[in-house]
């Protein structure tokens, strides 16, 4: 009874630690306005805090996990 309660414990430590496991993506995507793509636009992972800047095209990418708080930020537009 002893063994398979320890096989027991040790089988749901492995799916409770496996379940916790986040990874890390990178996220592409474009920034546009009114289908126009929009070039410079300072885009925060605040959580990681690494950031990156819209290209001519209005794309970038940046490596985010889920429930990262991500912000878009530039000094030419208002909103």
């Amino acid at each position: 009874m002893s063994r398979f309660l320890f096989v027991w414990f040790i089988f749901s430590l492995c799916q409770m630690t496996y379940g916790q496991v986040v990874t890390e993506r990178e996220i592409h995507r474009k920034i546009s306005s009114q289908g126009v793509p929009v070039q410079g636009i300072e885009v925060v992972n605040l959580m990681s805090e690494k950031s990156t800047i819209s290209n001519a095209n209005g794309q970038f990418s940046i490596m985010a996990k889920v429930a990262d708080v991500v912000v878009f930020t530039s000094l030419k537009y208002e909103y």
